[in-house]
């Protein structure tokens, strides 16, 4: 009898995907006891091919097409499509630890009461840009060390199947963008009062090589769409963030930035203006507590590799970066709201 199933999206991951199935493959859990669906998205390299070549011989194995362009579409027809009461998610750039298998099993069986449960994505790649961007990506995760959180990523993370049709909760279709549907998703799981387990010993690792340009372009896509869904959060499902401190995490982004740019620009404006002085120190100096917090915290994370000052210079500068991405793209849809 199946255990687990597990469901990955693919597009055009032809670069990554075997690497995900054979870390697949050699799980320690018997291969009777789990199925993996690869849902492939409309892909225009050879990863379908790739696919289809590696699970030939292979029972457990299952490779679909989803036409409906987007990742929510595939993980929604992979969870129709699953045999087993255990769905676990993950991604087609993700290579996953040879018995992670085993442990969500164990841990379902063991915590009759628990519905969800994910884990960290690690760093593959050891170079300063790599390490740099990977702390900065996943950061949210690998420094909390909190039982119970909010939300985690897909790239690892469980559920029991019949939560999924109890509550009719699904991934979001109509989201503006690719992007943040496990967050959606597991925002809407709190709603409903479910906890989320961040069981740090499930470990999965992130395996794409990124470059100074192609971090940027990376960094650039994914604040413009959070930007996009953070703004459909407050204009929709604002009944979701209940919490003030929800609000104050969907605010932290262009609040940051907007304090910075403020302050800057009345220290030039008032820069002869003494008086002006200490009220514009103290917002540029709030603006930058909070980014210093954070490299903070990296940095106690960073002890143990070389030249760890340069990562953490290099993940401020994406910090700032992005933050002033949404910051453009969150008041660009409120403007086109108002006016």
């Amino acid at each position: 009898m199946l255990k687990i199933s597990i469901i990955i999206p693919n597009y055009n991951m032809s670069s990554y995907i075997i690497d995900t199935l054979t870390s697949l493959e050699n799980q320690s859990l018997d291969k009777k006891l789990y199925e993996v669906i690869i849902v492939d998205n409309n892909s225009t390299d050879n990863s379908y091919t790739l696919i289809d070549n590696f699970i030939k011989d292979k029972n457990n194995y299952h490779l679909i097409s989803e036409k409906q362009q987007g990742p929510s579409f595939c993980r929604n027809l992979g969870i129709k499509l699953s045999k087993s009461d255990l769905i676990f998610f993950t991604d087609a750039d993700c290579k996953v630890e040879n018995n992670i298998l085993e442990k969500i099993v164990i841990f379902f069986q063991d915590n009759k009461d628990i519905s969800i449960v994910g884990g960290p994505v690690y760093h593959y790649h050891k170079d300063i840009i790599n390490l740099a961007y990977h702390y900065f990506r996943f950061g949210f995760i690998l420094d909390n060390k909190n039982k119970y959180v909010d939300y985690l990523t897909t790239s690892n993370l469980a559920f029991r199947k019949s939560i999924f049709y109890k509550e009719n909760i699904f991934f979001n279709t109509d989201l503006p963008v690719d992007g943040a549907e496990d967050t959606f998703l597991c925002l809407k799981f709190r709603e409903k009062n479910y906890s989320i387990i961040n069981e740090t010993t499930f470990k999965v690792y992130h395996i794409p090589f990124f470059t100074f340009f192609s971090s940027l372009e990376k960094t650039y896509k994914i604040a413009k769409n959070y930007s996009l869904i953070q703004f459909k959060i407050i204009n929709e499902e604002i009944r979701i963030l209940k919490k003030i401190t929800m609000y104050l995490k969907l605010f932290s982004f262009p609040l940051t930035v907007s304090l910075m740019l403020l302050g800057i620009i009345l220290f030039l404006f008032y820069l002869k203006k003494l008086i002006f002085f200490l009220p514009t120190f103290i917002i540029i100096f709030y603006a930058f507590f909070i980014l210093f917090r954070a490299a903070k915290r990296y940095k106690d994370n960073l002890k143990k590799f070389n030249n760890k000052y340069l990562i953490i210079g290099f993940m401020f500068m994406l910090n700032i970066y992005e933050r002033t991405v949404y910051f453009l793209f969150f008041y660009i849809n409120l403007l086109k709201l108002h006016f």
